[in-house]
């Protein structure tokens, strides 16, 4: 039944993705005054009816969002990556809740469970449609005290991954896919630890499941940064070590994170013309967060005054153009 809806699906995300705008588009609206940001992304395809760049952006996330839901043959492995989403609302909600603030404003509403459902769960304990990892995590620091934010925010990223991988399960390509993000998190985890002076057990409590680097392995490594690399022979080992290489010339995990970006980027790539499997639809979601996220840091950078060859020098390889 899958195989008869998948080259449907494909194709209307076709007509979206060959619009979206290029690496050289995203490069030029960092020439655009900051007053007409909105309208310049509007021109580029973003179509909303607000005058606020960073809501144009978000509406866009959310067409992309509520589209695959609507067409993907197979919903739940499109929901696997929204969980991540899912983990940011929970962190919100829990940190404004012992704040004593109202997160209405906070929240982004393109996560695979719906915020006034996880509002529920947050300040009734109704967990009603909230998948046991997630209920299990923020139960438990709902409670807790006193509270800890990146012990919460750990434990509740670490339980959106866990849904993550419930939810692609039996799909090899998600699970080549999650295997990457969690190697490549779970690295940077180690190096911003190091940097850090963590102590390990609570550096720990971060660490990513799904992995293909053996936890003890790569906290041995991290003990010195030294040594054979624990992912040496992955597919994006090389990556890696161009990341942690810049990392700890640097002191920040940007460039780690970039190489995740790309390597992901490019693992969808390579599926990018297949009609009968899911990989196109998730391909051409990364796409589009790739590219609002290039949008993003360019009218950021216009807001707080930046020149535009400073914009561009940070601007990341775009996965269409």
């Amino acid at each position: 039944m899958a195989d008869i809806g998948y080259p449907y699906a494909i194709s209307i995300i076709r007509t979206r993705e060959g619009a979206l705008p290029t690496r050289e588009r995203i490069l030029r609206l960092a020439d655009t005054p900051r007053d007409q940001l909105a309208r310049a992304l509007g021109e580029m395809g973003f179509a909303s009816s607000s005058e606020n760049w960073e809501q144009v952006l978000s509406d866009y996330i959310v067409s992309c969002h509520d589209l695959l839901l609507d067409i993907a043959p197979e919903p739940r492995l499109i929901m696997a990556l929204f969980r991540g989403w899912d983990a940011l609302n929970l962190q919100v909600l829990l940190k404004c809740r012992v704040l004593g603030r109202d997160a209405a404003k906070m929240t982004v509403p393109y996560g695979a469970i719906e915020v006034e459902r996880l509002a529920r769960l947050v300040q009734e304990g109704d967990a009603e449609g909230v998948p046991e990892p997630l209920t299990r995590a923020a139960l438990e620091w709902r409670e807790r005290q006193p509270f800890d934010a990146f012990l919460c925010d750990a434990a509740l990223d670490v339980a959106a991954r866990e849904q993550a991988l419930a939810d692609g399960r039996g799909h090899a390509f998600l699970a080549e896919y999650f295997a990457a993000l969690s190697d490549f998190d779970n690295v940077a985890l180690m190096v911003r630890s190091k940097a850090a002076a963590w102590p390990m057990d609570r550096a720990l409590r971060a660490f990513m499941p799904g992995g293909n680097i053996d936890q003890d392995a790569l906290q041995a490594w991290a003990q010195a940064m030294d040594g054979p690399a624990p992912w040496k022979g992955l597919p994006y080992g090389d990556a890696l070590s161009r990341g942690v290489d810049k990392a700890r010339a640097t002191g920040s995990t940007a460039a780690l994170e970039r190489e995740r970006d790309d390597s992901v980027l490019a693992l969808c790539a390579s599926h990018r013309y297949e009609s009968f499997t899911v990989q196109p639809l998730i391909g051409y979601y990364l796409a589009a967060c790739a590219v609002v996220s290039g949008c993003r840091l360019v009218c950021a950078g216009r807001e707080a005054g930046l020149d535009a060859d400073v914009i561009r020098e940070r601007l990341r390889e775009q996965y269409v153009g």
